[in-house]
Parts: C-alpha cells; structure tokens; sequence
C-alpha cells in the first residue's frame, strides 16, 4: 500500500510539471520535449516534495533507516532516493544533448540528496531551502554553459568538415 502510494504521489509530481512519469523507452517523446529549465522547475518542486509532504518526507526516512534491515527495503530505497532518480536525471540529460549525462546526474543527484539530510536536521528550513535553490540555479547555469559551448564546438567541427579546412 505504502509503494503504490509513493508511486501515485510520483507520478503526480511528474504529471504536474509536464514531465516524463515513466521510463525512457516507454515514453522517449516525452523525453525529447524537456528542457533545462523545465527539469529545474521540477527538481525545486521534488525537494519540497521530499522534505515538506508528511507522507513522502517520513517515507523518504523509513526507508533511509530500512534499507539495511531488509533486501524488500534496499530495493525501495534504490528504487525511491538512489539508481532510480539518478537514472532518471542521466536519461533527461541524454535527451537534453547534456554530456557526460551519467557522470552530470550523479553530481545533480548528489546535491538533491545531500540537501534532503541538511534539511532533515536543520533549525532554519528556510535557510536550507534557499541554500539549495541557490545551488541548483548555480549547477543549471553550469549545465547550460556547458551545453552551449558544445553546441557551438560541433558546430565549429561540422563547419570545418564541411570546408574541409
């Protein structure tokens, strides 16, 4: 009951923000039609989701506590809080033109998860939510920079080839 209740409130999370609800391969048009800015909109919104929802927040930390007492858990908190966001960001990066989209969602997925446990044990919750916003605006305009000077260098490439200069 507790799963499918996760799962219904994810999918709500992703139908809310126009984003993918389900794999890669079931939906890939879906996929094609994100944007950076759409996936920060989104991730803003999961935090507080993770940290501000009763039900997801105490889930979040059941599981956190669980997985080591049982496999059931340590799929579930795989599933939830680990491989399967920092799958789900590496597709949405890949889709974007993103790259090195693995190693880049394992560092984005690192900041959400490193935020969540600031926040478990702050006093100043507010503080926390700003710090994290602030780090992700920062990591987004990374990612974009990033994305734009490969952009222009194959650009630069297929102009080169294509001159054969």
């Amino acid at each position: 009951m507790t799963n499918k209740r996760m799962e219904q409130g994810d999918t709500e999370q992703a139908q809310d923000h126009d984003m993918p609800e389900g794999e890669e391969v079931d939906m890939p048009e879906k996929y094609d039609e994100i944007s950076l800015k759409d996936f920060a909109g989104y991730s803003k919104s999961m935090f507080l989701y993770w940290t501000e929802d009763d039900f997801a927040s105490s889930f979040r930390k059941m599981l956190t506590l669980e997985q080591f007492r049982s496999e059931e858990m340590q799929q579930l908190y795989q599933q939830y809080l680990v491989s399967g966001p920092s799958e789900y960001v590496k597709d949405l990066f890949e889709h974007m033109g993103i790259s090195p989209a693995k190693e880049l969602a394992a560092q984005f997925y690192a900041v959400m998860f490193f935020f969540y446990s600031m926040y478990d044990g702050a006093k100043d919750k507010d503080e926390v939510k700003k710090q994290f916003e602030t780090t992700l605006d920062e990591f987004t305009k990374k990612l974009l920079v990033g994305e734009r000077m490969t952009h222009l260098f194959r650009n630069l490439i297929l102009s080169w080839r294509k001159t054969g200069s």
